[in-house]
């Protein structure tokens, strides 16, 4: 009748989950003929039934509370029925596998929660299997009920922490972790474990014990006293810390404390009759001898030593002898209670000595009464008071004595057995022989201290026993036997026989493992049992068979559970290295089995047994190893973990989580491997972490190493396996979004997992037939989609399915056909699904419209394009009406999305379907274009370019003279309108923009209309372009007679935006054209608007209007000379823009245009008023541009453009660009290896004007400047350069003072050149500085110019070495007595006719008559004249010819009748 209560789920089946637990708890009210299926059958026909129906979703509390008291009888039972250890195990397996799928729905109340978690705890200890999983189930059990666990749930879990097994402590204190405390005051049970002697349990506690305030009580050993002689060791351990930390927190209690932990040491010492076992081992401890009570009361004196009274001093040891607690009868309770003894001696003694001493001396003096042993532990302590005595104190006499009477103890086998070991190694058999017998021997004599040294003497013997020599191998095989009667463990010694003939036999190894792993221990595993064990698992470990490899690594980790660690942890020296090996076993159970030993051996250990343990591992998943080693090291790692608890694990995540990103394909194939293991082996406890590492498995579900790939569809299914219903919500949406990521891997691999997500929360296994194109048969149906809406939720539901469909459309074929099969699986009927899941489809569709990428853009429009198409008029009306809603969303992105929807719908249904639902179209494109979201805008102006193509002029009759009206009406409709407008003309300028000018044109223009153009003219695209000269016409009266500051802005703002906007060669030509036609107007104003718009149009377009460049620079520069001084400041203004538009690898080319333009500007010395300092900011750098980087051409028309500015401008404009100007040129002239006459001439002209004009801003140059010129004079490529070299060394030394070292220099030259050249040049150079400069010239330099006017006569020269000798003399001719002595050797009648006599009287007679006259030889020079005229030669009669004609034609000669009178 309970059963009828059930979930329908079971059915039918309640009736035999009722069988099966009334038959195995043996209730006799089964009828007979549901007793005739053997009963182990019957438990696994039920216990598989409920595991599978749990897994896809857990029963409801009703349903549970009816099935658990059959799961906790098999798992409290060890298994029901069982045939053997093996099917029994696998019964518990499933049982806390069904256990584990219903920790997770424990939120509710009506769950048996206290029932279930006491079972899990008892779980975890009584079975290591199943220990990792048990605790991840209660942890998650914790997790559950925090929001309502109510006290008595909470102290199942609080008594759980006094469990032996550290493991079981850490997992019950996990599980309390979320678990609300507060209402407690205290716990101490949580003071224990915050004693806890594990370092992870303690901080636990500790954590807990902090967050919920909890305090310790002055009563508190109130409630700590029954725990000394509690069951669990870990208890009796732990309590004594707790007890004296307790009386550290109330130090007035200690003498309490004292007196009651006597009172129960007499209680727990009153002598009992004793029982044994069948081994001899007493049974039954705390009925027969509470000895290991008063170990604990023992250790609690000792850790209360530091706070012991000092007036309890004397009467606790009075307490000690006479009550003979040195003297137990218990070995261990007499060393604990005398270490105890020590400590508070240690403590306290020193201010109770005498009291003490006297104490111990008077029962030491009784001699034979005594008992022995409380006289050797008053020896002990006699000796630790003696300690405090002062030296010389005459008390330590009797002390010492004392002592050496107390060294008379023997320990043989210490001392013999170093000897008998060495006997092994002897080169003689018979002295290893008699070593070996006489270890056996010990075995009876000495069996205690023995067992001690088992550890060291039996894997030397195991070495023997492979001797060359048979009597020593039978005498070791004796041996052996012998040691087996000093091992206490009773199960061990039932295997004796079988582990020491795998001792002899290492053939027989695999048998001996398999009786180890087959043994249910009961006793803990001595160290001397342990010594026989050990060097079995080793040879196990070392085999070659898999199966005794296998056995072995369960066998240490088993090991621990079953030890003392201390007498364990030695070992691991030898076994751990060869763990490590078989972790990278090539057989995959080998390798697991070794990694969850490892597992068990660091959870039972604690890390800091194995403090390189885990940087081993994740160094070897970074190693360049075989992927078989990083797998076994994943493996490994993540049972590591998993033993270390959930806190080492979430600390190390981001770093497993970043290593499986890395760089290098062997890391990242490593660490994902590990990902496999870590959901396995931490269970249910890992869900939380799931949404952390989805999308590393995805990303590497995509890449390009194949080992990555691998592991990570492999990690998928694990995750999908093992977490489907519970960690439904966390793994689905992650795949779902996948599922259209840029990555076609990720896309497929995504769509892979779900579908095995949803086959195995559907219960099919998704297989489906095809058979010649026909209908898909498959074999889900209505029960499927009913399993799917329970397990997901219609809206989930429909939204994986929604997606499913979606993917059909992928533009990847692998993609499309994989969800095609998974559809086909799943859907049996997809009209009607499609109609089922329609709204979440939609929504699907606009959220990939939305956001997604152009692919999955192109896939959600090839799906509504489907629906469209395939189902037409049947969902058209609500895909329509799905779009208004959307339309109306909140979500900028969900609007966008519909109008990119409906464009589909308009562009993939017949044009009747459209009439049917024109209005709501229309509608929804409306209200969408005049959206508050730009995006939304653009959208709509999508849907209505398709709409204008289907229904034509309708679109524009229903849309454009609402916006139009709206964009007259002031107020923020306008502003929407115009950006629908804007919009709209994205996708239809053509068609949409002629209509609009008008209106917007239309004088005169407002600032709002002026700003609508603004925005409109960015998107009108090729349809602007013909509608310039109409546009601009009317922006450009406005601004010339517009007196609104607000319109004019807002025109400008226009004229800004329209110029942006023109972008073809047409545009850029009707521009130019109309801006230069303006530019040269015979109207003023119409002149500075045409500059005006040209700097603007400079200012922002980023065309290309360099052939109109040379214009522009032409029409600019030439109104700098303009009469009207605006149109020279908008010239300037133009100009600057110009420049800066240009780019600075294009001003070169300008540099030649712009030279003739300021040579035609303006008139040479008369300053133009446009070359102002701003003019020149603009033309320099072209200037510059053209002279440093442009052609020889370039270069040259920019030297002669800077001497043609210089003459046209202002000195105080050029001051600021006269260094500016100097340094380029001299810079180009000097540095260049390869410069064209032409270019230097007209850089020495340059320098020379500069000379001229500005001498005062040149100044700093002239240094350099002498040096180029004299460079320059001398240059043997051109004439041309030397002559204006020597001009600009004349204008140089203007300004120049010191000219008597030129002086030098050049007559140096004259003197030594080797040509005439040469010496013509410096000659000229003389003629010019000496013109310049002649008041400055020095007496010594006259001389000296005299003496190379004289050396000229000398030698044979050309014409021009004469020319550039008689202008030096000329130059020189102002100082009458340097050249009296020339005159009068050379130029007078009866003189040697000479060429140079000639020019000099040629140049003379020119340019200094006078100096003739006063020198009073004016009749004999022109004797002389006439003499040379009558010469031969022409060099001498032609320049002869040239003074006659002077001398007859030009004053004074012409005046001068007697001069006269000679012709």
């Amino acid at each position: 009748d309970l059963g009828k209560g059930c979930s329908p789920r079971l059915d039918a089946f309640h009736v035999w989950v009722g069988v099966a637990t009334l038959r195995s708890f043996d209730i006799p009210i089964v009828p007979e003929e549901m007793q005739q299926e053997p009963i182990e059958h019957l438990i696994a026909r039920v216990i598989y039934r409920l595991r599978s129906l749990s897994e896809v979703s857990p029963f409801d509390p009703a349903t549970y509370s009816y099935i658990s008291p059959f799961i906790n009888y098999v798992i409290r039972n060890g298994g029901v029925g069982a045939s053997d250890q093996e099917v029994a195990l696998e019964q518990v397996g499933l049982a806390l596998n069904i256990l584990d799928f219903h920790t997770g729905s424990c939120e509710n109340t009506s769950f048996p929660r206290q029932d279930m978690a006491e079972t899990l705890i008892f779980a975890i200890g009584r079975y290591t299997l199943f220990s990792k999983d048990a605790s991840s189930s209660l942890i998650t059990l914790g997790q559950a009920t925090q929001a309502n666990a109510t006290l008595s749930d909470i102290s199942v879990f609080i008594r759980g922490t006094l469990a032996d097994e550290v493991y079981a402590r850490n997992a019950c204190l996990q599980a309390s972790q979320p678990l609300d405390m507060t209402d407690l005051d205290w716990s101490p049970e949580l003071w224990l474990a915050n004693h806890d002697e594990d370092e992870q349990n303690g901080r636990l506690a500790a954590q807990l014990w902090e967050e919920n305030g909890l305090d310790v009580p002055d009563s508190f050993f109130d409630d700590l006293v029954e725990f000394l002689s509690h069951q669990h060791s870990y208890v009796r351990r732990t309590t004594p810390i707790a007890v004296a930390a307790a009386v550290e927190l109330h130090p007035t209690k200690s003498s309490l404390v004292a007196k009651r932990l006597r009172a129960l040491w007499k209680e727990k010492s009153q002598e009992r009759v004793p029982k044994y076992d069948e081994f001899g081992i007493l049974i039954d401890d705390k009925k027969i001898d509470d000895w290991q009570a008063r170990i604990a009361i023992s250790q609690t004196y000792q850790h209360l030593a530091s706070n012991f009274s000092q007036e309890d001093v004397v009467p606790f040891f009075n307490f000690l002898i006479t009550d003979k607690a040195l003297g137990d009868s218990n070995s261990d309770v007499r060393k604990a209670i005398l270490n105890a003894a020590i400590a508070i001696v240690d403590h306290k003694g020193a201010k109770s000595l005498s009291g003490l001493i006297n104490l111990f001396e008077s029962y030491l003096k009784k001699g034979s009464s005594a008992d022995d042993t409380v006289k050797e532990a008053l020896v002990i302590l006699l000796g630790r008071v003696a300690r405090h005595l002062p030296k010389g104190d005459p008390r330590l006499k009797g002390v010492v004595d004392r002592l050496v009477t107390a060294l008379k103890t023997p320990y043989g086998v210490k001392l013999i057995l170093p000897k008998l070991l060495e006997g092994l190694e002897d080169k003689q058999w018979r002295s290893k022989k008699g070593s070996i017998e006489l270890l056996g021997t010990m075995a009876f004599c000495a069996p205690k201290q023995l067992a001690v040294s088992l550890p060291t003497v039996v894997p030397r013997l195991t070495d023997v026993l492979k001797d060359s020599h048979m009597q020593v191998r039978q005498a070791a095989s004796k041996s052996l036997k012998q040691f087996s009667e000093v091992i206490s463990n009773p199960e061990i010694r039932e295997l004796v026989p079988t582990l020491q003939k795998a001792l002899v036999d290492p053939e027989t190894t695999t048998e001996a493992l398999k009786a180890l792993l087959d043994t249910t221990f009961v006793h803990y595993v001595d160290n001397a049992s342990l010594a026989i064990v050990i060097p079995i698992l080793e040879s196990g470990l070392r085999s070659r068979l898999s199966d005794a490899k296998r056995m072995a690594v369960q066998i240490v980790g088993n090991m621990a559970s079953l030890t003392d660690s201390k007498d364990f942890v030695p070992h691991l020296d030898v076994l751990l290295p060869l763990m490590h090996r078989i972790l990278v076993d090539p057989v995959p159970d080998v390798r697991g089995a070794a990694a969850k030993s490892l597992g068990t051996l660091v959870e039972r250990l604690g890390e800091s047994t194995f403090p390189d343990l885990v940087p081993g591992l994740l160094q070897t998943l970074r190693s360049e190893t075989s992927a078989i080693d990083r797998q076994g090291a994943a493996q490994g790692l993540s049972e590591v973990l998993s033993g270390l608890g959930m806190e080492r694990m979430e600390g190390l995540l981001p770093q497993i989580i970043d290593n499986a990103r890395s760089p290098r394909p062997f890391v990242r194939e490593g660490f994902m491997s590990l990902l496999v293991f870590l959901p396995i082996t931490f269970g249910q406890r890992f869900a939380p972490y799931l949404g952390r590492i989805v999308q590393p498995i995805l990303d590497g579900l995509s890449d390009m190493e194949e080992l990555v790939r691998a592991a990570s569809i492999k990690a998928g299914r694990i995750i999908i396996n093992n977490f489907s219903s519970k960690a439904t919500d966390l793994l689905l949406p992650h795949l779902q979004k996948s599922m259209f990521d840029e990555s076609a891997r990720i896309r497929l691999s995504s769509l892979t997992l779900v579908g095995e997500l949803l086959y195995k929360l559907a219960g099919i296994s998704g297989k489906v037939s095809t058979e010649e194109e026909e209908e898909v048969e498959t074999n889900v149906a209505e029960p499927t989609r009913r399993v799917l809406h329970e397990v997901l939720g219609k809206e989930r539901r429909d939204r994986v399915l929604a997606v499913l469909f979606i993917a059909r459309q992928d533009a990847v074929s692998s993609v499309r056909l994989a969800s095609s099969h998974i559809w086909k699986a799943l859907v049996n009927n997809t009209p009607r699904t499609i109609r089922d899941v329609l709204p979440s489809l939609v929504d699907e569709i606009i959220v990939l419209l939305a956001e997604a990428g152009s692919e999955q853009q192109e896939t959600a429009a090839n799906t509504m394009s489907e629906l469209c198409r395939k189902f037409g008029d049947k969902v058209l009306g609500e895909i329509v009406s799905l779009l208004r809603t959307a339309a109306q969303s909140p979500s900028s992105q969900t609007r966008e999305g519909a109008c990119l929807a409906i464009s589909e719908v308009i562009e993939n249904t017949t044009e009747e379907n459209i009439e049917d639902h024109e209005g709501p179209i229309i509608s929804l494109v409306r209200s969408c274009l005049v959206d508050e979201s730009s995006s939304v805008r653009v959208a709509a102006a999508s849907a209505f370019d398709a709409l204008q193509k289907h229904i034509g002029s309708k679109a524009i009759d229903q849309t454009i003279p609402t916006l139009l009206g709206a964009l007259r009406q002031a107020g923020p409709g306008s502003d929407t309108a115009l950006q629908a407008l804007k919009e709209i003309m994205t996708v239809r300028s053509s068609s949409v923009f002629p209509v609009l000018i008008p209106t917007l044109i239309a004088t005169p223009i407002t600032a709002f209309n002026a700003r609508a153009l603004a925005q409109l003219v960015v998107v009108a695209g090729d349809a602007l372009s013909k509608r310039l000269g109409q546009i601009l016409n009317s922006l450009v009266q406005s601004i010339e007679t517009e007196e609104d500051e607000d319109v004019k802005d807002a025109v400008q703002e226009a004229i800004r935006r329209l110029f942006e906007s023109v972008e073809d060669e047409d545009g850029i030509d009707s521009l130019m054209t109309l801006l230069l036609e303006w530019a040269k107007s015979n109207t003023p104003r119409r002149r500075i608007s045409g500059l005006q718009l040209f700097a603007t149009f400079c200012e922002v377009t980023e065309q290309d209007f360099s052939v109109y460049r040379i214009e522009w620079i032409r029409a600019i520069v030439m109104l700098l000379a303009d009469p009207v001084p605006e149109v020279i400041e908008a010239s300037i203004s133009a100009l600057d823009a110009f420049i800066k538009a240009v780019g600075k690898e294009d001003l070169e080319a300008l540099a030649v245009p712009l030279r003739k333009t300021i040579e035609i500007t303006g008139t040479a010395g008369h300053p133009v008023s446009g070359f102002t300092k701003e003019a020149l900011a603009s033309m320099v750098p072209v200037i510059l541009a053209g002279l440093t980087g442009g052609t020889s051409d370039q270069r040259e028309h920019a030297a002669y453009a800077i001497s043609e500015l210089i003459q046209r401008t202002e000195e105080t404009a050029l001051k600021p660009y006269t260094t500016q100007l100097t340094g380029p040129l001299i810079r180009v002239i000097t540095q260049a290896t390869t410069l064209p006459p032409g270019v230097k001439s007209a850089i020495l002209v340059a320098l020379t004007t500069l000379l001229d004009i500005v001498p005062t801003f040149v100044k700093p140059f002239f240094p350099q400047l002498q040096r180029t010129f004299c460079k320059s004079l001398v240059d043997p490529a051109s004439s041309s350069v030397r002559s204006r070299a020597a001009n600009a060394l004349g204008a140089l030394f203007k300004s120049q003072p010191r000219v008597d070292p030129l002086i030098t220099e050049l007559v140096g030259v004259a003197r030594t050149s080797e040509d005439d050249v040469t010496a013509t040049s410096a000659y000229l150079g003389l003629s010019k500085v000496v013109s310049s400069a002649k008041e400055n010239l020095g007496s010594a330099s006259r001389r000296l110019l005299e003496e190379v006017i004289e050396e000229a006569w000398a030698g044979e020269h050309d014409g021009d070495f004469y020319a550039s000798v008689a202008q030096l003399f000329t130059a020189l001719a102002f100082d009458i007595e340097t050249v009296r002595e020339l005159v009068g050797n050379h130029l007078v009648f009866g003189k040697p006719l000479h060429p140079l006599t000639a020019r000099i009287l040629a140049e003379a007679t020119a340019n200094v008559p006078k100096l003739f006259y006063d020198l009073r030889c004016v009749l004999p020079m022109t004797r002389q004249v006439v003499a040379c005229v009558g010469s031969d030669e022409s060099s001498i009669s032609r320049p002869a010819r040239e003074a006659r004609e002077t001398i007859r034609t030009q004053p004074p000669f012409v005046d001068d009748a007697s001069v006269q009178g000679i012709f």
